[in-house]
């Protein structure tokens, strides 16, 4: 078998498998208060998760009182979820199981899907690099206007590309030391990063910019195509880097005390 990358022919490579992931639902309230605090509520296959930022002090004589994102923790449990979000009453309501539906619960408190998309992966091993290609499909339901407006105008009769993407993700097979593969990944170790670059220009790919953990690029794709507006407010508090790069003080926001008692 073969596979071209980057215009050359790579042979010897190994299918790791493929995987439908289904689709994630994003949620959040009008005021985006959990955006706003580079928190990610979103619910796949029937299950919840709340992906909450660990921060850590930017390197000395960068950028005085910021903060990076280090990592994520990720809370599964629907319970802890909603304490977290400090929706205390609510948990409460499921806990006892007077209202079983997190979607309802949720609704109460003013938190709706924002954003929806899907993917399926396919998974390779070339040479010493895992490749994984994920080929992806986003819900425009929960767009903002003037992004539909903007991709009717601009793309006119193909204004459903705008609705595609596709994901690349490279990892080593073998991380080398000081070099994570998951969502809390430090910062790669020269080791790591050579072999990287190495594979990078072996099969004449264009370096891609190195960034910190994220949650999902494909949501990141997601919110600069259907909701720019969205994108913008959540990158003006730090709550993600800017589209350069760089970080800024991470303002916080809440809005478990104003939000109403859930309703049998």
């Amino acid at each position: 078998m073969r596979l071209e990358i980057g215009g050359s022919t790579t042979s010897g490579f190994v299918g790791l498998g493929n995987v439908a992931l289904g689709w994630d639902v994003y949620y959040d309230n009008a005021d985006l208060a959990v955006t706003l605090r580079g928190w990610w509520l979103l619910s796949r296959g029937g299950g919840w998760m709340l992906r909450v930022p660990d921060f850590t002090p930017v390197p000395a004589g960068t950028v005085d009182g910021a903060m990076m994102i280090s990592g994520y923790k990720e809370i599964c449990e629907v319970e802890r979820i909603l304490t977290t979000l400090g929706l205390v009453q609510h948990a409460e309501a499921y806990r006892s199981g007077s209202i079983p539906s997190v979607e309802r619960l949720l609704a109460q408190a003013g938190v709706f899907p924002f954003a929806r998309l899907r993917a399926d992966r396919r998974a390779f091993r070339i040479e010493e690099m895992n490749v994984s290609i994920d080929s992806v499909r986003f819900d425009a339901t929960f767009a903002e206007a003037e992004a539909v407006a903007s991709a009717l105008f601009e793309r006119g009769n193909h204004a459903r590309s705008a609705l595609l993407g596709c994901f690349v993700q490279l990892e080593l097979a073998t991380p080398s030391a000081g070099f994570s593969t998951g969502s809390t990944a430090a910062e790669p170790g020269a080791d790591a990063l050579q072999k990287i670059n190495d594979f990078l220009q072996t099969h004449g790919i264009n370096r891609p910019g190195l960034t910190g953990p994220s949650v999902c690029p494909m949501l990141f794709e997601y919110l600069k195509r259907w909701r720019p507006a969205h994108l913008r407010a959540i990158r003006r508090v730090g709550a993600v880097p800017q589209e350069n790069g760089e970080l800024s003080q991470v303002v916080t926001a809440g809005f478990g005390a104003n939000s109403s008692v859930p309703k049998e």
